[in-house]
């Protein structure tokens, strides 16, 4: 199903920029919108504490899903890529469970996981490569946050969220192990880093927040002076105290800095772009070593 999906939104390009943009959109914009009416007909009506068991027993019961319609499609690829896929697999369950322990605040969160996934599956057949796909997904995700922290809460928000860039990292990943294990094949690969537009991105992304960041216009922490001039974008605006944050009644979650964010991000992103790695069959070895 997923193959005969992305063979179709593959021929039709336009048809497929149109969906996946439409996605993120309702995504991204209706955030504050959909909190409101999660709140009044879930929250408030079962109590906090019911809520967010109703919310992890709907997570278990999907991941419960994904991972056996996963394990089904694994048992048709080579023995090499079953137990490297199924180790990445394993590897992103751990990291969804420590994100669950450290850095979500509430289960609700966890629904970052299936929004990026489902970007992932949209935006592959697009880019056709599995290591552009996980960037262009994370750009996305990064920008869905950069709107919640510049527009939706600018007068709340007292730090860019890596926490949440980090969960939709991981959802992407999940996506794109999804298409992996049932054999869905990337058609475009980049033999050069120049040729990649993920690699060109990394490149300038750096070069201007480098240029930020020694010029003055972007800064990690907030200004303790007011002669320091001219600040474009503060990633934080108020220093958080010790390594847990708490919320009344029970609630302690960890705010992650943003250069432990960073090296968060980039160390799950070097991991995961490996998802659609090829593995040389022997025939092709032979052929490489008679050469």
């Amino acid at each position: 199903m997923l193959n005969a999906l992305k063979q179709k939104l593959e021929r039709n390009k336009l048809l497929a920029f149109a969906i996946a943009g439409i996605y993120y959109l309702l995504v991204v914009f209706p955030h504050e919108w959909v909190g409101k009416k999660v709140e009044k007909y879930l929250d408030i009506p079962l109590g906090r504490d019911n809520y967010n068991l109703l919310i992890l027993l709907l997570s278990v019961l999907l991941i419960l899903t994904i991972g056996t319609y996963s394990v089904k499609g694994l048992g048709q690829l080579p023995v090499k890529t079953r137990k490297f896929l199924l180790w990445l697999f394993t590897l992103l369950l751990a990291c969804l469970i420590a994100a669950f322990k450290t850095i979500i605040v509430i289960n609700i969160e966890l629904i970052h996981v299936v929004q990026y996934a489902v970007m992932a599956l949209l935006l592959f057949p697009i880019l056709n490569n599995f290591r552009e796909t996980l960037f262009w997904t994370t750009v996305l995700g990064v920008c869905d946050e950069l709107y919640q922290y510049l527009v939706i809460a600018a007068d709340k928000a007292n730090y860019y969220d890596f926490n949440d860039v980090v969960i939709n990292l991981l959802g992407a990943s999940l996506g794109l192990l999804i298409l992996r294990s049932r054999d869905v094949k990337a058609h475009v690969n980049y033999t050069k880093w120049i040729d990649s537009p993920a690699s060109l991105a990394m490149l300038f992304g750096s070069v201007f927040l480098i240029t930020g960041l020694l010029t003055g216009w972007i800064s990690i922490w907030p200004s303790d002076s007011e002669e320091e001039g001219f600040v474009l974008f503060e990633f934080v605006k108020q220093k958080e105290s010790g390594f847990w944050t708490s919320l009344p009644p029970n609630v302690k979650f960890h705010v992650m800095r943003p250069v432990e964010g960073f090296i968060t991000v980039l160390i799950l992103f070097n991991v995961f772009k490996n998802i659609g790695y090829k593995f040389a069959t022997d025939e092709e070895k032979k052929n490489l070593n008679h050469g």
